[in-house]
């Protein structure tokens, strides 16, 4: 009577190119889907921001009748995480609008759909990406 011989472990090379290709199909349609839920949530930062500018300025407005034409005045320094630079280009004594725009180098300067967040102090938001006007779906 002959031994038996112990049965190799082990995977085969398909079974190996299978797996290696389920992954990489995965793995293509999930990378893009998680980019954009990235992009979508640091928008927050933005919106945030411009609303403590909004704040800022309304109570500048009541203590000094004219709005503040800088973001020192406000003692603000910027966006809480960074993501987004924030401007105040209109400002005198009957109105207001901020601007953020996406920090340089920041996650967000890919971002083409909402490349700009406003508002102004009318409490009117806005924003402007590649295809125009995105006010809709960037503030919500």
């Amino acid at each position: 009577m002959t031994p038996c011989k112990p049965r190799q472990q082990g995977y085969t090379l398909l079974e190996l190119l299978l797996t290696v290709s389920i992954v990489t199909i995965v793995t293509s349609i999930a990378l893009p889907s998680y980019q954009n839920h990235v992009l979508r949530s640091h928008r927050s930062d933005a919106m945030s921001g411009l609303m403590q500018v909004a704040n800022a300025q309304e109570k500048f407005y009541l203590q000094n009748n004219t709005y503040a034409s800088t973001l020192a005045e406000l003692n603000i320094d910027g966006t809480r995480s960074g993501y987004y630079d924030l401007t105040i280009p209109v400002a005198d004594v009957n109105e207001f609008q901020a601007v953020a725009t996406p920090a340089s180098g920041s996650p967000q300067a890919g971002d083409d759909t909402c490349a700009t967040f406003t508002i102004d102090s009318t409490g009117a938001l806005g924003a402007t990406g590649s295809g125009g006007d995105t006010t809709t779906e960037c503030w919500r």
